[in-house]
C-alpha cells in the first residue's frame, strides 16, 4: 500500500489514518496446515513508501518466522503429549495395582486372569475374592462404556461400588442391584458397565451368576460340550430401578467356566469380520481340559491370527476357572 489515505481498501479505516500511516507492506505468516497471521511494516513518512525490494525482504522474512513459531507449537505439541503419556503410565499403574496381584489358590481348582488394554488403560476389570471363609469365591469381569481415561476412571469406582456388598455376602443379584442403583447416581447416563458376576462354591462346584449385559459365560464340559451363560439384566448404571434375575450352573470335575469381555469376540479383521462366539465356543472346545494358562494363550494366538495384523479396537480381558478331576493337582 503506498499511500493510506489515496487506497480504497482503506477509506473506512480510520484508525490508520487518525495515526497517521501512510505506506503499509504485509506478509502472511504461512505453514503447510494454515496462516498464523501476518507481519506488518508502517511508515508514517510521506517519503518513505515501500517497494517491491521491501515486500520481497519482508516475505522472506516472514517465512523464517512462520517455521519458527511452527516449531515453537510442536515443541509445546510434544511437551502435552510427554505429560499425558505419564500420566496414562501412572492411570495404567494405579488400574493394574486395583487387579488381584495374585489369584486364591483354591484346592480342587486353578484360576487363570488377564487383562490386555487398547489403549493404555483399560475399561475392563476382573476380581477375585474369597468369602465366608473359603466356602465361597466370588468371581467378577466387568466392561464399562467408553475407553481411555474416563473409562479406566469408571472401572476403578466400581470395582470400589462392589466391594462392599460382595464383603457383606450378597448374592450376586444383590451385588448388581446395589452397584447398579449407585453407579446411576454417580456418573452421566450415558456411563454405565456390563458385568459377569458369579459365587462359585468351591465343595460343590454350583455357581450361582447374574449377568448384567455382558458377552455371555461360557461353560466347557470336559467332554468339549459347552452352554452359554447369557444375560439375565441390563447392564448397570443403565436404567433406575433396574432388576437382575440369578442363573445357575454346576462345574463337574473337569469342567471349565471361561468368563471375558467384548475384545475378544467383537474384535474384527481387515474384512470387518467379528471373531464372534462361534469360533470363541469351538476354540474353547476343542481345548476342553487343558490348564486355564493355556486356554487363555490359545485364545490370544488364535485372535491374533484371525485378525491378521489389525490393531485391538477394545481392550481384552479373561478369567478362567478349572474344576480338577479327582486326584489331580
Amino acid at each position: 500500500v503506498l499511500d493510506v489515505e489515496e487506497d480504497e481498501r482503506f477509506k473506512d479505516a480510520a484508525s490508520l489514518t487518525m495515526a497517521g500511516l501512510r505506506s503499509l507492506v504485509a506478509a502472511p505468516l504461512m505453514e503447510p496446515e494454515g496462516t498464523h497471521g501476518m507481519i506488518v511494516l508502517a511508515s508514517r513518512y510521506q517519503t518513505r513508501r515501500f517497494s517491491e525490494e521491501d515486500l520481497e525482504l519482508l516475505v522472506s522474512l516472514a517465512a523464517v518466522a512462520a517455521m519458527r513459531i511452527g516449531n515453537v507449537k510442536l515443541t509445546e505439541d510434544a511437551i502435552r503429549r510427554k505429560r499425558l503419556e505419564r500420566e496414562v503410565e501412572l492411570a495404567r499403574r494405579i488400574q493394574v495395582a486395583l487387579l488381584p496381584g495374585q489369584l486364591p489358590e483354591v484346592p480342587g481348582y486353578h484360576l487363570h486372569a488377564g487383562n490386555i488394554p487398547s489403549l493404555g488403560v483399560s475399561g475392563d476389570f476382573y476380581k477375585v475374592v474369597e468369602r465366608r471363609g473359603g466356602r465361597e469365591l466370588v468371581l467378577v469381569v466387568a466392561d464399562v462404556s467408553g475407553k481411555g481415561l474416563a473409562a479406566s476412571l469408571l472401572t476403578a469406582s466400581l470395582e470400589a461400588l462392589t466391594a462392599a456388598p460382595i464383603a457383606d455376602g450378597a448374592p450376586p443379584e444383590g451385588v448388581c442391584t446395589s452397584c447398579s442403583r449407585l453407579l446411576l447416581e454417580r456418573t452421566p447416563q450415558e456411563r454405565y458397565a456390563t458385568m459377569f458376576l458369579a459365587v462359585l462354591e468351591p465343595e460343590s462346584g454350583t455357581v450361582q451368576y447374574c449377568n448384567a449385559g455382558h458377552t455371555p459365560g461360557l461353560r466347557v464340559r470336559s467332554d468339549g460340550s459347552t452352554t452359554w451363560l447369557r444375560s439375565t439384566g441390563p447392564p448397570v448404571g443403565l436404567l433406575p430401578g433396574a432388576t437382575f434375575e440369578r442363573g445357575t450352573a454346576v462345574l463337574q470335575p473337569g469342567d471349565m467356566l471361561v468368563l471375558y469381555t467384548d475384545g475378544f469376540t467383537e474384535a474384527e479383521n481387515a474384512a470387518g469380520e467379528e471373531f464372534g462366539e462361534d469360533r470363541l465356543g469351538a476354540l474353547c472346545s476343542a481345548m476342553a481340559g487343558a490348564p486355564p494358562a493355556e486356554m487363555a494363550r490359545a485364545m490370544e494366538t488364535e485372535l491374533d491370527a484371525f485378525c491378521a495384523g489389525e490393531p485391538p479396537s477394545d481392550d481384552r480381558t479373561v478369567l478362567i476357572v478349572q474344576r480338577l478331576r479327582a486326584g489331580a493337582c
